[in-house]
């Protein structure tokens, strides 16, 4: 044990160093063996609700093989669609995060529709249903239905109501849409939540 303690002592700058080496090597062979990891695609930039994708928009990220989230979509997938609400940077892009094109019916139109309140949109989310009510400003006829049990496709960002209003885009058969553009001229327009 002496001669041992001795050895030591006589060398610790040698054995120092030697271990030194043992655990930097042993520091790159875990990084080495990290687990795998698989490309997903995230927004590269904060964009708001409704902003149509392009390849400029979006980047590859690495991430875990077991953190893959579900339906993560390709840049095949991505390009010209529209995301369904407001997205930060480095978010990943999945079937949820965007409108399929078959989330618009052949008949059916999207129609952005201005909201003097703001207050409404509380709670809503893309794929909510409801009714769009109009009310002329003298208020001669009263609140009418004018877009009943509407999809809401699109939701305004904050930064998208510095005006004090709101715009929110429902989808709506044509003939619904040609009315609420006309109601929407000369009404006040608001939504309701439909069960």
């Amino acid at each position: 044990m002496d001669r041992l303690r001795r050895f030591l002592v006589v060398h610790r700058r040698p054995v120092a160093a030697g271990l030194t080496v043992l655990a930097v090597l042993a520091g790159i062979r875990s990084l080495t063996a990290a687990e795998p990891t698989v490309d997903v695609l995230v927004v590269r930039e904060d964009v708001p609700s409704g902003h149509v994708l392009s390849s400029v928009d979006v980047e590859p990220r690495a991430v875990p093989v077991d953190a893959e989230p579900d339906h993560a979509l390709t840049l095949a997938d991505l390009v010209d669609r529209r995301v369904a609400g407001a997205m930060r940077r480095g978010e990943v892009l999945t079937d949820r995060r965007v409108l399929a094109p078959r989330d618009l019916d052949r008949d059916e139109r999207l129609t952005m529709v201005r909201l003097a309140d703001p207050a409404v949109l509380v709670g809503l989310r893309v794929g909510d249903l409801v009714d769009v009510v109009a009310t002329a400003p003298d208020d001669s006829v009263g609140a009418v239905v004018v877009a009943p049990r509407a999809v809401v496709a699109v939701l305004p960002t904050a930064e998208t109501r510095g005006d004090g209003s709101a715009v929110v885009g429902v989808a709506t058969t044509q003939e619904v849409a040609l009315n609420l553009a006309a109601r929407s001229l000369d009404s006040q327009v608001s939504l309701v939540v439909s069960p």
